[in-house]
């Protein structure tokens, strides 16, 4: 709490994300040990993620249905 107060812990002090979003309380995840995560870049990451499976799955089954 010391280091809090004087400043020298420097994430606690950076108020946006690597991706500029802002470190509110709505757009803010506190993991267990107490680190930061931004819910924006969560869901981006999560929709991307999403995306990619579903056309690696489309691409399957369309040379699964091309081979026979």
């Amino acid at each position: 709490a010391d280091a809090k107060r004087h400043g020298t812990i420097h994430n606690a002090n950076k108020t946006h994300c690597p991706h500029g979003h802002e470190y509110t309380d709505e757009n803010t995840w506190r993991s267990k040990n107490g680190g930061r995560y931004c819910r924006e870049c969560a869901r981006a990451s999560g929709r991307a993620w999403y995306a990619k499976q579903g056309a690696a799955q489309r691409k399957a089954k369309r040379e699964k249905a091309n081979a026979s």
